[in-house]
């Protein structure tokens, strides 16, 4: 939940001029609209902090709660998905402990966690791609079992390097093969998006204006 301070005296003093039962309804405006430009610039802010963010990311926050002539607050916040709490949560917060292991690293193995490699086939958003994931939990096995002709991936150690390799790759000397690397010590975060200052700074430069617009717009309505 994302919540920020709004200077409304000199909205409220404009608004004074307008019959008591138009003021609620422009003041409500005024603040929604304030609102859906903070969605806005959280997702310009996350367009710029991160690499390639999947669709899904990039529209993680979204209007909570609406303000009302009652109550002029408008709730913006992140949509409560798995996924987006998993992806923002570290860069948001920080986390210089501890991460949980994501779904198909607990599938791989207990307490390790898994970076694709710098020569790995990534998809348009930087990640492994879910069929490969799918075939590679399938495939591979971490207890040393030997490993089928027909399969795609292994878990082996080769010079010192744990990982997932790609076996026909490997097999037909195309070049690099490591996929995943497996590390074992727990990776840290650092914060690197700060979502209140984000829309702290998009309500302190939108907010007056869209005060205005509504006062207009009101007494339009009224002439």
């Amino acid at each position: 939940m994302i919540k920020v301070a709004l200077d409304t005296r000199a909205a409220l003093s404009a608004f004074s001029a307008l019959r008591t039962t138009e003021i609620p309804t422009a003041a409500r405006n005024a603040v929604n609209d304030t609102a859906r430009d903070v969605i806005k610039a959280e997702e310009r802010e996350i367009g710029r902090v991160f690499d390639r963010p999947t669709p899904l990311i990039k529209r993680a926050f979204f209007l909570r709660i609406k303000a009302t002539k009652d109550n002029l607050v408008a709730e913006v916040s992140t949509k409560d998905v798995g996924a987006i709490m998993r992806a923002l949560s570290p860069h948001v917060y920080g986390w210089p402990a501890q991460r949980k292991t994501k779904p198909f690293e607990r599938a791989l193995s207990a307490g390790s966690f898994w970076v694709p490699s710098r020569t790995a086939r990534l998809d348009a958003y930087g990640n492994i791609g879910r069929a490969a994931i799918r075939r590679i939990i399938r495939e591979v096995e971490l207890t040393g079992e030997q490993v089928s002709p027909s399969d795609a991936y292994a878990y082996l150690d080769i010079g010192g390097v744990e990982g997932i390799w790609d076996i026909k790759r490997l097999r037909r000397g195309q070049g690099p093969a490591l996929v995943m690397l497996r590390v074992k010590r727990t990776p840290t975060y650092r914060k690197r998006i700060d979502v209140v200052r984000v829309a702290q700074r998009e309500s302190d430069r939108v907010f007056a204006r869209h005060a205005q617009l509504a006062i207009e717009y009101a007494i339009r309505r009224r002439a």
